[in-house]
């Protein structure tokens, strides 16, 4: 499991000029993640601008530039309410200099990696200043509370998906399976709401959960399959095992059709038939 250290650096241009007048870079330490080092990047820019600054110099107009829409978001609320600390000192940092005599300050986002070249230096050298920083110098930076409960909400799944691919359980192959991002996934958000429904197990249209909802959640609820009245319903059994004459004559439909089996890999495989299959299941029940 990672550590997710981090490393925030600001870099200072003026005008069209594209070298920089200077680097500023710091440790953002351990359990990091990229708000926290965005927001530590303005923070010390910022900061090196209000000790360069002095009263009675000419007005400016100072743009700070970041690839965090969250933390464009965050400054938005104002800095009465700020409960982050990062966040507060951005905001006093950016009175200072307005108190020095800047014109204006303006926070603008930019989409990140996509070949911005101001971005593109700025984030090599947050990349350089993470390689010379050591353990020892992460460890000494204060970390955020919100950053250590993601770190190890992070770190449980982790181990949650590792115990799901060791003992390999019904759920696994469905859990672990990378999601669909083609771009002929056509599904509709009911379809997807439905479908992940069937996955987890927990549908409100058959299954378990089904049966439970319509007894009213009484504990001696019916758990018998609607279909074949043999076992207990659950998503598992109305796809793989329920020998009801009508399910197993649409198993064999769409089988001669799609050339696979239905089971309840296919939620996975082919989502399309598996929800075929479910429609067509249900179907036989309002008949």
């Amino acid at each position: 499991m990672r550590t997710r250290t981090g490393a925030g650096a600001a870099q200072l241009y003026i005008g069209q000029d594209e070298q920089p007048k200077w680097t500023e870079c710091a440790p953002a330490g351990n359990c990091t993640d990229s708000f926290a080092t965005e927001s530590l990047a303005v923070l010390i820019g910022l900061a090196k601008i209000a000790k360069m600054r002095r009263p009675g110099v000419n007005k400016q107009v100072i743009v700070v530039y970041t690839d965090s829409l969250a933390l464009v978001t965050a400054l938005q609320s104002g800095p009465i309410r700020q409960r982050d600390v990062q966040i507060a000192a951005i905001w006093r940092s950016v009175y200072t200099i307005y108190h020095n005599g800047a014109k204006r300050i303006s926070f603008q986002w930019i989409p990140s990696h996509c070949g911005v070249p101001r971005n593109v230096r700025v984030d090599a050298a947050a990349g350089q200043a993470l390689t010379q920083y050591g353990s020892m110098t992460q460890r000494k930076v204060p970390v955020r509370y919100q950053n250590i409960v993601s770190y190890y909400k992070e770190k449980s799944k982790a181990y949650y998906l590792s115990v799901l691919q060791r003992q390999q359980p019904f759920r696994a192959s469905i859990t672990t399976a990378p999601a669909n991002l083609k771009n002929d996934n056509a599904l509709g958000r009911r379809a997807q709401a439905k479908l992940a429904q069937l996955r987890s197990g927990v549908c409100n249209t058959m299954g378990y959960y089904q049966r439970l909802a319509a007894d009213h959640f009484r504990p001696g609820y019916n758990r018998r399959c609607r279909w074949c009245g043999l076992q207990d319903e659950t998503v598992q059994h109305v796809y793989n095992e329920c020998d009801d004459l009508q399910i197993v004559a649409l198993r064999d439909g769409l089988r001669a059709t799609t050339g696979w089996e239905i089971t309840t890999e296919c939620l996975v495989r082919d989502p399309n038939t598996a929800l075929i299959f479910h429609d067509q299941a249900l179907s036989y029940l309002r008949h």
